[in-house]
């Protein structure tokens, strides 16, 4: 069975690196460039497998992982971000900091940029 996967991400060259990738190896891949589209694709078409940027234009990642736990989609998240290294120093963000990780909860795996492709392969694989 083919797996259909939804990449979503602001970065082009990376999408169409990543889309060439798992096209050759005979996924059927979508592309989405801010969460927006991405929002509306997920509305009308279902996915096995969905990668995500937190950090997209017009929706965020965290938005998405939320809309989809409302609307119960059941597609496997991937989350791609450079996250997980910033270091934030200011305090206000404690709660907002604590809301997101709640979020990210609800992925399925995390890979932190910068990544290989073969790594995103063996998570896709694995889902």
């Amino acid at each position: 069975m083919i797996k259909k996967i939804l990449i979503i991400e602001d970065d082009m060259d990376m999408c169409n690196e990543l889309n060439e990738a798992l096209t050759d190896l005979g996924y059927q891949v979508h592309l989405a460039f801010d969460g927006l589209a991405g929002k509306k694709i997920i509305e009308k078409n279902k996915y096995d497998i969905i990668v995500l940027d937190l950090k997209i234009p017009k929706f965020d990642g965290y938005r998405i992982l939320d809309f989809m736990s409302k609307k119960l989609i059941k597609s496997k998240v991937i989350v791609i971000t450079a996250r997980m290294k910033i270091h934030y120093e200011d305090i206000i963000r404690q709660n907002q900091e604590q809301e997101e990780n709640d979020l990210l909860k609800k992925a399925d795996s995390i890979l932190i940029k910068p990544f290989k492709i073969m790594e995103l392969i063996n998570e896709i694989n694995t889902c």
